[in-house]
């Protein structure tokens, strides 16, 4: 025996999800400035520096100064790395904060070739 659609739907066999559209996508707080910015100022405010710009930064700065500099990048990163240990966190900084001297230490060389030159 076959059963009408009226008994089907009597018992709740024949109950139909509700269409639920998928979420749209939301904006970033910063894509949202980014696009305030262009509108109001026709251009970007906050642009990234391009590597030209970077690179004449970097050529401005002494290589006395930046030799220093590096030098104290790298007491401060074994500072924080005994500092860690103190308080019984040193293993977990450990290989970062010596992958990070070995950088600096790298940068140091080749500043020290280019000055000897």
């Amino acid at each position: 025996m076959q059963r009408t659609k009226s008994t089907i739907e009597q018992i709740g066999a024949y109950e139909r999800e509700q269409f639920r559209p998928n979420p749209s996508k939301t904006r970033a707080p910063s894509k949202k400035n980014r696009l305030q910015n262009l509108m109001a100022f026709g251009e970007d405010l906050n642009k990234e520096p391009n590597i030209i710009t970077i690179k004449s930064e970097l050529s401005r700065i002494s290589k006395e100064d930046l030799f220093n500099e590096i030098l104290i990048e790298i007491k401060e990163r074994k500072d924080f790395l005994d500092e860690m240990a103190e308080l019984g966190e040193g293993k977990k900084y450990l290989a970062d904060i010596q992958c990070q001297i070995a950088l600096r230490l790298r940068e140091l060389e080749k500043l020290d070739k280019d000055r000897a030159r």
